[in-house]
C-alpha cells in the first residue's frame, strides 16, 4: 500500500461500513503524543507508541519547530510564552500536549489530523491522508477504522461522512456516560466504628447512630475516610 492510499475493506457480495474504534493509550500527561504516534506511524503498535522515548521524541519535534520559527515574536504570542521557555516547558513529561502540538505534529508527519470530540471535529494540516484522534476534553486516544477485523489508521481524503458521523456519535456516547457516572457519584467521609457503615458526613453519622441499633460496647466512635463510589449502571 502506497503512502497516500487508504485501505479499502470489503466482503464478497456485500458492502460493509467502516466502524470507528477507540484505541486507548495511557491516561497520563503524554497521551496526545502516544495517540498521534499510533495513528500516524504505520509500524507503531500499542507498546512502541506509548514509550517514554517516543513521547520525548515527539515533544522534541514540537520544541524544535518552535525554535525554528523565523518569526519568534509571533510564535511567542501564539504560545503565550517566549520560544525558549516553551521549548523547555514542552520537554517536561508532566506538561500536556494540546492544539499547538497537534499542529506541529500534523506538519511533522505530513498528515491531516482530525480531532473528534463530543462538540466538534476540528482538523489540522492539509498534507497527506487523514489520521483521527479522540478527545474527551481532558484526554486523547487514537481513533481508527475497523471492518472485518482489519484496522485502518489513515484515510486518503478522510474517512467519509458516515465514518465521521459515527466518530462523533462515539464521542457523544462517551460524554453522556461520563456525565451519568459523575451524577451517580457518592462520596463517603465517615465510617462507623460500630458497624462499619459508610456515611456522607457528620450529620449522616449522627442520624445513623439514632436509627441503627449497635452492641453495648458502641461508643459512638467513627473514623474519617474518603471513598468515591459510582453506580455501575451509570458508567
Amino acid at each position: 500500500m502506497s503512502e497516500g492510499e487508504a485501505l479499502v475493506l470489503s466482503t464478497p457480495g456485500a458492502h460493509r461500513e467502516m466502524e470507528p474504534k477507540r484505541v486507548r493509550v495511557p491516561n497520563d500527561n503524554s497521551c496526545l503524543f502516544y495517540a498521534i504516534c499510533y495513528v500516524c506511524e504505520e509500524s507503531a503498535d500499542a507498546a512502541s507508541a506509548t514509550t517514554a522515548a517516543k513521547q520525548q521524541e515527539l515533544r522534541g519535534v514540537c520544541a524544535a519547530a518552535a525554535r525554528a520559527d523565523p518569526d519568534p515574536v509571533s510564535r511567542a504570542l501564539q504560545l503565550g510564552q517566549d520560544v525558549e521557555a516553551y521549548a523547555t516547558w514542552i520537554m517536561k513529561e508532566h506538561n500536556w500536549g494540546g492544539e499547538h502540538e497537534v499542529i506541529c505534529l500534523a506538519d511533522h508527519y505530513r498528515r491531516r489530523v482530525a480531532v473528534v470530540s463530543a462538540d466538534a471535529t476540528l482538523t489540522y494540516g492539509d498534507a497527506g491522508p487523514t489520521a483521527y484522534l479522540f478527545y474527551t476534553g481532558t484526554h486523547y486516544d487514537a481513533l481508527v477504522g475497523e471492518c472485518g477485523g482489519e484496522e485502518t489508521r489513515r484515510f486518503a481524503g478522510g474517512g467519509g461522512e458516515a465514518f465521521e458521523a459515527a466518530c462523533a456519535a462515539l464521542a457523544r456516547t462517551h460524554r453522556d456516560a461520563a456525565a451519568r457516572r459523575e451524577a451517580s457519584e457518592k462520596i463517603y467521609t465517615i465510617k462507623c466504628s460500630g458497624c462499619g457503615a459508610k456515611l456522607a458526613d457528620a450529620a449522616a453519622f449522627q442520624a445513623h447512630c439514632g436509627e441503627v441499633e449497635h452492641d453495648d460496647d458502641f461508643a459512638y466512635d467513627c473514623e474519617t475516610i474518603f471513598e468515591a463510589v459510582y453506580d455501575d449502571d451509570a458508567a
